[in-house]
């Protein structure tokens, strides 16, 4: 069978646009799928945090989807542990952590708000940690 210079244009051309809606297509709409990012602190329970607030940096959580890993850092102390999504909800399993001694209680009070969490939602690049409709931790994208 031969093709005419314009029927395989037209070939090429169909095929390339369903190459590109497949690609620009969402295949799911479990919000764990953008969770797995580097996210920075940016307030408790409301109140603005900076970095005087604990004692050597803000916050950072990074998500690793794949294998349920979680990591960064508490403001002063390394940490890690594992967690788990199904839907909007979220757990986090046992966190270890670095013992490195900070000044003031801002490494405290952000352990305590994320061990309070159950859920969370992603709005805008902001990952907000829920307790309930509360929200407990609100965080921004930072890669």
């Amino acid at each position: 069978m031969k093709f005419s210079l314009i029927e395989v244009g037209i070939i090429l051309a169909m095929a390339f646009a369903c190459k590109s809606n497949q690609s620009n297509m969402n295949p799911t709409t479990d919000p764990s799928t953008t969770l797995n990012d580097i996210w920075a602190l940016e307030e408790i329970s409301g109140a603005v945090v900076t970095v005087n607030d604990f004692g050597r940096e803000i916050p950072v959580l990074e998500f690793h989807q794949v294998d349920g890993k979680v990591m960064g850092n508490s403001g002063c102390n390394r940490l890690s542990g594992t967690y788990k999504t199904e839907g909007s909800k979220i757990s986090f399993g046992p966190m270890i952590s670095t013992k490195m001694a900070c000044p003031g209680n801002g490494e405290q009070r952000f352990l305590g708000a994320l061990n309070s969490v159950n859920a969370f939602r992603i709005e805008n690049l902001k990952l907000y940690l829920l307790n309930g409709d509360t929200e407990v931790l609100q965080f921004r994208k930072v890669d």
